[in-house]
């Protein structure tokens, strides 16, 4: 959840949502997708809404605090 890795899957991420200008993305249990990458697609593609799904409980007991982070962020 940190680290280049999540960096780049977010800057790569950014760059395809803005080469193909989607309608729509849909983001399932996107829990390495930054609120910062998802506020910048925003900001740049003003006709392209945003969905986020996940099928798990992130408030749940039992989870460490960081594995929904960039989730709950969003």
């Amino acid at each position: 959840m940190i680290g280049p890795a999540v960096s780049k899957l977010n800057n790569d991420f950014f760059d395809f949502a803005v080469k193909v200008q989607p309608a729509f993305i849909f983001i399932y249990r996107g829990s390495h997708i930054r609120a910062s990458t998802v506020r910048k697609i925003q900001k740049s593609l003003k006709n392209t809404y945003v969905i986020g799904f996940n099928n798990d409980d992130p408030f749940a007991v039992g989870y460490p605090w960081w594995q929904w982070r960039h989730f709950l962020a969003c």
